[in-house]
């Protein structure tokens, strides 16, 4: 048999049942449009109102109340102005009150030596005040330890970037920008310094004056080429000038200065680095410990093309003036440097001219160089090296010649010849002779000098 399902549906066709199913349809239509229309109310609601209109600028504000705010304006600024003065007058008032060194050291340290660490810049009345009683009263910043505290101020550390002895490949932070109409906290204590600094003896000016300019020609530069701390730093490089060589911080800067060339030799350092470490030994060129630095590491330095031009003006830069043993080693090392002709062809010779017309007898260095170049002509491969004999005797000759064969005739007696003036290259010719019967004297130099010689 088969079994027969039925659909519940189909048992509600009574028509009762009908008439009760579409009206409860139609009563959910209802409700739904009941609830779409709330929905809609609600979303009415929710939308963002309209900001209200601006006032109308035809609206005249009535004119007491412009001269009530106009008045109050002014009594700001007056105020200011009056604050101003009051901290002009509290600080140089402080300063010509403070009776001892450690007064004023504590006054410097509470107002320069706190924007030194914030990285600020001084106000227009802390300068005047500073200067007003500097300019009035130098002797009470005479103090050693007085000027050690100001010179502090100017280390690099607080000039924008950190001290640092070792190389950071990390990016160092550039120094602040200087702000338009601000004057650095570094450009004040420079020409405070200036001021203080005319009237000591340089004999007795602290090491600590060396020691920052070195420290921040290294680094950041901010007040060494400033245009308005030119006082100050030419004052230094007089002082730097008339430095003894054996002085002790003097060995301390050359070392230091000797552990920054390490580090360019073993690469890893900026180009700003190495063109601040030129600079520095441009400036310390009169010592004749950065002469002989300087001579002993500028063939490697010609070969960095981006500062080239920068190492020409630092060779013509040495000076030799003396007959010790750093002079006599750096005009070798000058003597002995290759140069690229393409670069500057005509450095070689502007080298010789300078140093033979230094001293007389850089004049036996100069031969004694040119004759051993020879002897190693197959691995040096100088084809300039002989050209440099002609350029010795033609420039050793425009000096002219010696005050001692200038002799005035004796009119007593009678038909005697007048004196003839030794030849211009007389000396220059003893010079090499001396210089050749120095070389003569090993065996091995015999085959060479006879060559040269021919040549």
């Amino acid at each position: 048999m088969k079994r027969v399902v039925y659909d519940e549906s189909d048992l509600s066709s009574d028509p009762d049942d009908k008439q009760k199913d579409t009206s409860a349809k139609e009563v959910s239509d209802a409700e739904e449009e009941l609830e779409d229309a709330d929905m809609e109310e609600e979303d009415e609601e929710k939308a963002p109102e309209k900001p209200p209109e601006p006032p109308a600028d035809d609206k005249e504000v009535p004119k007491d109340e412009e001269e009530e705010k106009e008045g109050v304006e002014d009594d700001d600024d007056d105020d200011e102005a009056q604050d101003d003065d009051e901290d002009t007058e509290d600080t140089r008032q402080l300063l010509d009150n403070a009776q001892d060194d450690e007064s004023v050291q504590r006054l410097i340290q509470s107002s320069l030596g706190q924007l030194a660490r914030d990285g600020g810049s001084p106000s227009r009345e802390l300068i005047l005040a500073y200067a007003s009683c500097v300019s009035s009263n130098p002797s009470k910043f005479q103090h050693p330890t007085t000027l050690k505290a100001m010179l502090r101020l100017l280390r690099s550390t607080f000039q924008g970037r950190e001290r640092s002895s070792s190389v950071d490949k990390k990016a160092k932070p550039k120094p602040p920008r200087e702000v338009r109409g601000v004057l650095p906290l570094a450009v004040l204590v420079a020409n405070l310094l200036a001021t203080i600094l005319k009237n000591i003896p340089q004999n007795e000016w602290p090491d600590d004056c060396l020691k920052v300019f070195v420290d921040d020609s290294l680094h950041s530069r901010s007040w060494v080429d400033h245009s308005m701390c030119s006082v100050f730093v030419d004052m230094i490089k007089a002082h730097i000038a008339a430095a003894p060589s054996t002085d002790a911080s003097v060995q301390r800067i050359m070392e230091h200065l000797s552990s920054k060339v390490t580090e360019i030799k073993k690469g890893g350092v900026n180009p700003t680095t190495f063109k601040h470490v030129m600079l520095t030994l441009m400036d310390l060129t009169p010592l004749p410990q950065g002469r002989l630095m300087a001579s002993s590491n500028l063939e490697l330095w010609f070969q960095h093309t981006t500062h080239k031009t920068i190492a020409r003006d630092l060779l013509l830069k040495i000076s030799c003036t003396t007959l010790d043993a750093p002079d006599l080693d750096t005009v070798e090392n000058l003597l002995n440097m290759k140069f690229k002709t393409v670069s500057f062809p005509q450095l070689k010779s502007e080298v010789f001219t300078m140093l033979v017309r230094q001293r007389p007898e850089y004049i036996n260095v100069a031969f004694k160089v040119v004759l051993l170049k020879e002897r190693l002509a197959a691995t040096l491969k100088d084809v300039d090296n002989l050209k440099m004999m002609p350029l010795i005797f033609r420039e050793t000759a425009q000096g002219g010649h010696d005050s001692k064969d200038e002799q005035e005739p004796d009119n007593d007696v009678v038909f005697k010849r007048s004196p003839q003036h030794q030849h211009p290259g007389t000396a220059t010719s003893r010079a090499l002779a001396m210089v050749l019967q120095d070389l003569a004297t090993a065996s091995s130099n015999l085959p060479t000098l006879k060559n040269t010689l021919r040549k």
